[in-house]
């Protein structure tokens, strides 16, 4: 607990860093269940190829727990110019995942997620127009919305 990390969102690894020394230290990926980065918690999900789930083995943030989880998967990519006048580039790529009742969904746009909660998808169409939530705008955003009022329909 409240060791200073370094997530390095590109090779999806964790690194403590020894600020006497100041050398870094890359922590074993099978030790580490879940760690927090300021108000972001992470979580560390094993790929089960058996159970024909989307998700790759890695680290995942956890949007939102209730009773389901909303896990996204942030990716970096490095893009090298062989011109040494263009600096080096970044591509991101974020995935959104559900787990709910035990089965991994993916989630790539509104009607992924209202697939997912059916059982109140009426219900969950007159949300989203009534609160002018779209995906194109926020992605996250509105997904981490829609799971809570889903949530909240389901007390």
């Amino acid at each position: 607990e409240d060791v200073p990390l370094l997530y390095d969102i590109s090779r999806d690894e964790l690194v403590s860093k020894n600020f006497s020394k100041n050398i870094r230290i890359r922590l074993l990926d099978e030790k580490v269940r879940s760690f927090t980065v300021g108000l972001n918690t992470f979580v560390r999900i094993d790929a089960d190829s058996t159970n024909n789930s989307p998700l790759s083995t890695g680290y995942y943030e956890l949007l939102y727990k209730g009773s389901f989880s909303l896990l996204a998967r942030h990716k970096k990519e490095i893009l090298h110019s062989m011109d040494l006048e263009t600096p080096t580039k970044f591509r991101e790529y974020d995935y959104y995942y559900i787990r709910k009742e035990g089965k991994y969904y993916t989630i790539e746009n509104e009607g992924d997620l209202l697939s997912v909660f059916k059982d109140r998808r009426a219900e969950m169409r007159k949300f989203l127009n009534r609160k002018d939530i779209r995906f194109k705008k926020n992605k996250e955003g509105s997904i981490v919305k829609a799971a809570a009022y889903y949530d909240q329909l389901k007390k």
